[in-house]
């Protein structure tokens, strides 16, 4: 077996639902362009990054491609938390038994604490939702 069938996929996503501003007056405030903003599936209008790692990056890598988009804007994206919901979905996708588990780092999740942003991870097991997703508010 390849050493890339053997690494998880993974692909994060910072979305913020926009409650008050406007996707506009969030990309003039972060002075970060979106990778997409409009209108998701549940009618909310969100502003998205995304991580563009590889998706065999390994998840830590991928959160920290997210983490140092915002990090210049850091209090700018704080006082954004306090009227809209910010989450980073992370999706890991194990493509054998070899891997079932992940791991962040201690100085990651401080960092992710401290942006006030939640976290969702949905784990996948060959193309199938393998369990619910994990959300750390």
């Amino acid at each position: 077996m390849s050493k890339e069938k053997n690494l998880p996929k993974s692909s994060v996503f910072l979305i913020l639902v926009l409650e008050e501003k406007t996707a506009e007056e969030v990309s003039t405030f972060l002075k970060i362009q979106p990778d997409f903003s409009g209108v998701n599936s549940l009618g909310q209008r969100i502003w998205q990054i995304y991580s563009k790692e590889k998706s065999d990056s390994n998840l830590e890598k991928h959160i920290e491609s997210i983490l140092k988009k915002i990090a210049t804007v850091r209090e700018e994206f704080k006082k954004l938390n306090q009227n809209h919901i910010a989450t980073l979905y992370c999706s890991i996708e194990f493509s054998n038994q070899t891997k079932t588990s992940i791991e962040l780092s201690s100085r990651t999740l401080t960092l992710l604490g401290n942006s006030g942003v939640k976290l969702e991870i949905t784990r996948w097991q060959n193309d199938k939702l393998d369990s619910p997703s994990i959300r750390i508010l």
